[in-house]
C-alpha cells in the first residue's frame, strides 16, 4: 500500500478530533455520573486511571510498531512495514485478551489501596470489572488507528471515534434515565454502554483497515516482527507508564484530603485534558512525520519539523489554557454545583496556564526523539523526574506543607518544565541522528537470513 502524503495539518487535525472525542467519552461518564452520585464520580475517576495503566501496555505495542512502520515507509521498505503492521494487530489482540483477566481479578485489591468510602469502593470495583472486557476492543482500536495514521489515513479513526461517542452518550442516557419503559440501570448500565460502544468501534476499524490499506498478510514473520516491536515499544512506553503510575500514587495522596478533593481533581483534570489534546495531537503528528523523514535520512528536515511543531503547540496550549481559565466558572459548573469544588478548580486552572506550555514541550520533543530512534532517553528522564521530583514534591507541598491540591499542581509544573527544557537541549544537540532504526532492522534481518541459510 502506497502511503498518503503527510502534512502536519492533515495529521494533526484528525488526531486532535480523535483525541478530543476520546476525552469526551471520559468526560461524558464524569458529567452524567455527577448528577447520579459524587461517590460514583470519584470511583470512576480512579477506575479510569487504573484502566489507563493497562492501556499503556497496549499502547507500547502500537507505539513501537508505529515508529518502525514510519521509518520503514520513509526508507521505502513497504513490504517490511506491511509485515510489522499485521503482526502488531495479532500481538496486541493476544495481550488484550490476557489483560482482561488480570484487570478483572485485580480490581478488588487495587481499590483497597485507596482511602475510599465503602460505597465508592464498591462502585469502583463493580465498574472496573465490567469495563475490563473492553481491553480487547481497545487493543485492536489503538493498534489499527496507529497503523492507519502512519500510512496517512488519519480521518478514518477520527470518524470511528465520533460514532463511538454518539453510541456511548445514548447508552449512558438509557442507563441513567431510562427509555421507553426501560428502567435505569445506573453505574452498571454506564459500564455496559462503554463496552458496547468500544466493541462497535473495533468492528468498524477492522473493516476500514482491510478496505483502505489492503496489506499483505504473512504470519511467517510474526515472531521476528514481535521481537522488533517489543524492542522498540517497551522503552517507548516507559515514560507514559511512569507518568500514569506516579499519577495513581499522587491520587492516593489526594485521597487523604477527602472525597471533595478527589472529585475536584477528577473534574479539573478532565477539563485540563481538553487543553492537553492539542499538544498531544501535535506530538503524535510530528512523530509520524519525523519518523518518515529519519527513515529517508532527511535529518535537517526532521529537526526543523520538530521545532516548528514545538512553537505552534506551545502557543496554542497557552491560548487554550487562558480561555479555560477565563471560562472556568462556567466549565466547572457543568460538572458540579459544589462551591468548594468550583473555587478550588478555578485556582487549579489558573496554575494550568503555567503548566500546559511545559507539557507542550514534552509531548512534541519526547515524541520527536522517539521517532528518531532515541527511545531510551525520554524514559530514563521521565522516571527520574516523575519519581525523583514530582511525586516527592506533590507529597511535601500537598500533604506535609498543607497546600493541598494547589501544592500538587505546583509539583506538576516543576516536573513538566524540567523535562521539557532537557528534551529541548537534547534535540538541539542532534545526537539522535545516529540512532535511526532502519539500519539496525536491516542488519537483524540479514543476520536472521544467514542463520536460516546455515541451518539448511
Amino acid at each position: 500500500m502506497q502511503p498518503k502524503q503527510l502534512t502536519l495539518f492533515r495529521l494533526t487535525l484528525p488526531i486532535f478530533l480523535d483525541a478530543f472525542f476520546h476525552i469526551v467519552l471520559g468526560n461524558v461518564d464524569t458529567l452524567m455520573l455527577s448528577h447520579y452520585s459524587e461517590q460514583a464520580v470519584a470511583a470512576v475517576g480512579i477506575s479510569s486511571q487504573v484502566f489507563a495503566m493497562f492501556i499503556i501496555i497496549l499502547e507500547f505495542m502500537a507505539m513501537g510498531s508505529g515508529i518502525l512502520i514510519a521509518q520503514m515507509l520513509g526508507a521505502g521498505h513497504r513490504d517490511r512495514a506491511s509485515h510489522i503492521a499485521n503482526s502488531s494487530v495479532y500481538l496486541n489482540s493476544l495481550i488484550g485478551a490476557v489483560l482482561i483477566f488480570v484487570l478483572f481479578f485485580s480490581a478488588p485489591f487495587v481499590f483497597k489501596l485507596f482511602n475510599l468510602s465503602t460505597e465508592a469502593y464498591q462502585f469502583g470495583v463493580h465498574y472496573t470489572q465490567i469495563v475490563s472486557v473492553s481491553l480487547l476492543f481497545e487493543a485492536i482500536l489503538i493498534c489499527i488507528s496507529t497503523i492507519m495514521r502512519n500510512y496517512g489515513f488519519a480521518k478514518e479513526p477520527m470518524f470511528v471515534v465520533v460514532g463511538m461517542n454518539v453510541i456511548h452518550v445514548l447508552g449512558n442516557s438509557i442507563a441513567l434515565f431510562g427509555f421507553l419503559g426501560i428502567p435505569p440501570t445506573g453505574l452498571t448500565g454506564v459500564a455496559v454502554s462503554t463496552c458496547a460502544s468500544r466493541l462497535l468501534a473495533m468492528v468498524c476499524m477492522i473493516y476500514l483497515y482491510k478496505r483502505k490499506l489492503k496489506l499483505k498478510s504473512d504470519r511467517s514473520h510474526f515472531i521476528e516482527d514481535s521481537k522488533a516491536i517489543v524492542k522498540v515499544g517497551i522503552p517507548t512506553a516507559g515514560e507514559r507508564l511512569s507518568y500514569d503510575s506516579s499519577q495513581i500514587l499522587i491520587t492516593y495522596f489526594v485521597t487523604f484530603f477527602g472525597v471533595v478533593a478527589i472529585t475536584t481533581k477528577v473534574i479539573t483534570y478532565n477539563i485540563m485534558l481538553l487543553i492537553m489534546i492539542f499538544s498531544y495531537s501535535m506530538g503524535q503528528a510530528t512523530q509520524i512525520i519525523v519518523g518518515h523523514l529519519v527513515g529517508a535520512k532527511e535529518h535537517q528536515k526532521a529537526y526543523g519539523q520538530a521545532m516548528l511543531s514545538l512553537k505552534i503547540s506551545t502557543l496554542v496550549s497557552l491560548v487554550i489554557a487562558l480561555v479555560c481559565f477565563f471560562t472556568s466558572e462556567h466549565l466547572l459548573a457543568l460538572f458540579t454545583s459544589n462551591r468548594d469544588i468550583i473555587e478550588t478548580g478555578k485556582v487549579l486552572l489558573a496554575l494550568s496556564i503555567l503548566l500546559e506550555p511545559g507539557r507542550a514541550f514534552n509531548f512534541v520533543l519526547s515524541s520527536s526523539l522517539k521517532a528518531s530512534g532515541d527511545i531510551r532517553f525520554p524514559t530514563v528522564l521521565g522516571v527520574i523526574s516523575m519519581w525523583g521530583l514530582c511525586v516527592p514534591a506533590a507529597f511535601i507541598m500537598g500533604n506535609v506543607l498543607g497546600f493541598g491540591l494547589k501544592g500538587v499542581w505546583l509539583a506538576f509544573i516543576l516536573d513538566e518544565w524540567l523535562r521539557g527544557l532537557i528534551f529541548l537541549y537534547r534535540w538541539k544537540r542532534k545526537g539522535w541522528i545516529t540512532k535511526g532504526l532502519v539500519a539496525t532492522e536491516d542488519k537483524e534481518i540479514l543476520g536472521s537470513s544467514k542463520e536460516k541459510e546455515m541451518s539448511v
